[in-house]
C-alpha cells in the first residue's frame, strides 16, 4: 500500500514537472522570438508533411523533420521558407523553425 502511494505521488510530482517546463517553454519562445534581428533569418527548402503532435510538420530536402510556426503555407508541396529556429517550442518534437515568409 505504502509503494502505490509512492507511485502517485511521483507520477504527480512529475506531471507538475511537465507543466511548468511546458509553460516556460511557451514563454521562451515569445522571447526568443522578439529577440531575434533580421540577421538571423534563414531560408530552408522541403515539403509539407502533414501535421505533428502540436504543430504542423516540414521535411528538409536533407531529409530531416522539423516542426513549423508562424506563417504557415497554404496547402501542400514544395516550398522555401525564410524564417528562423527557435530556442524553445511548444511543438514537442524535434527542432521547430519559425517562418516569416514563404514561397514555391
Amino acid at each position: 500500500m505504502r509503494m502505490a502511494f509512492h507511485r502517485r505521488l511521483r507520477r504527480a510530482a512529475a506531471i507538475a514537472l511537465a507543466s511548468v517546463v511546458f509553460i516556460f517553454l511557451q514563454e521562451g519562445e515569445l522571447s526568443a522570438e522578439t529577440s531575434l534581428s533580421q540577421n538571423n533569418t534563414v531560408k530552408i527548402n522541403g515539403n509539407t508533411a502533414g501535421q505533428g503532435v502540436e504543430c504542423p510538420l516540414f521535411q528538409l530536402d536533407t531529409g530531416e523533420m522539423v516542426t513549423l510556426s508562424g506563417e504557415i503555407p497554404p496547402s501542400d508541396g514544395k516550398w522555401a521558407l525564410v524564417g528562423h529556429w527557435l530556442n524553445a517550442s511548444p511543438c514537442m518534437q524535434g527542432r521547430t523553425f519559425r517562418i516569416i515568409s514563404y514561397s514555391r
